[in-house]
């Protein structure tokens, strides 16, 4: 399977409202032209796990230094809690 880096995982929070979101800034390798991951899987992944989620929705912000932010809202997993800060966020290509 080929994937692409999109970011690291700053914070991952579960809304009662929302649903499972996890944001992050974008890595500087990525392109925001290819971004294209709305209602499609990306892979999150850490030292000893990888765990595929269903992207929602995506929404794209900048933070106080210019930097681009991106959160991304995923359909409901029973996996999602066990992702944390420093896992690394993948396009599915």
């Amino acid at each position: 399977m080929a994937y692409e880096k999109i970011m690291n995982v700053g914070f991952a929070i579960k809304d009662e409202k929302k649903g499972c979101i996890i944001i992050g800034g974008i890595d500087d390798d990525f392109s925001l032209d290819r971004l294209d991951i709305e209602e499609k899987n990306i892979i999150v992944k850490n030292s000893i796990n990888e765990f595929v989620f269903e992207v929602k929705k995506v929404d794209i912000s900048t933070s106080i230094s210019g930097k681009i932010n991106i959160g991304l809202r995923l359909i409901d997993s029973a996996d999602f809690s066990k992702i944390v800060a420093g896992d690394e966020v993948f396009k599915i290509i």
